[in-house]
């Protein structure tokens, strides 16, 4: 069981402070337990985690030497494109809602190297492709800076770095 002041990794909302336990009728069903999630880079966010059923949800945060193996892991990473615009932005979003740390980031990979083929023959990546990957970029930066101890916007650079050494 978790613990106020833990910090945790919650689904795509990123890094969490349990700011407190609390027994809630949240949904007119009964008092339940829930933790009360504060997002440390969406201020003003508060998400409450049902006690139990909700803890496998929560991860601790990454500690640095289990994000460089991550991104030195990148180029052995797959995630397929796929053609169908429908399909693709169902499958990423799942993606997505799932938050899992190397899913995202053999997502970017693969989308960033999607734009830029696209890019190169003078078409537009699309818009929604764009978001997807601004989604996943913003969650893995985030992630990432807090177990390093930076600020996200350094993430990008760190990364470059580990995958040119």
């Amino acid at each position: 069981m978790w613990k106020k002041d833990d910090i945790v990794l919650h689904g795509n909302d990123g890094v969490c402070r349990i700011s407190g336990i609390q027994k809630l009728n949240l949904f007119g069903d009964g008092l339940r337990e829930y933790y009360i999630l504060e997002s440390l880079y969406a201020r003003n966010t508060t998400i409450y985690v049902e006690v139990g059923a909700g803890d496998a949800s929560l991860e601790p945060p990454l500690s640095q030497p289990e994000i460089d193996d991550l991104i030195r892991a990148i180029p052995s990473m797959t995630c397929e494109w796929i053609p169908n615009d429908k399909l693709r932005q169902q499958t990423l979003g799942a993606r997505i809602r799932t938050g899992s740390i190397s899913d995202l980031l053999a997502m970017v990979s693969m989308l960033l190297s999607k734009k830029e083929e696209i890019v190169k023959t003078g078409r537009k990546f699309r818009a929604q492709d764009e978001k997807v990957l601004d989604k996943a970029q913003q969650i893995i930066n985030r992630e990432i800076a807090f177990g390093l101890g930076v600020q996200p916007e350094k993430v990008p650079a760190y990364i470059s770095s580990m995958l040119e050494a």
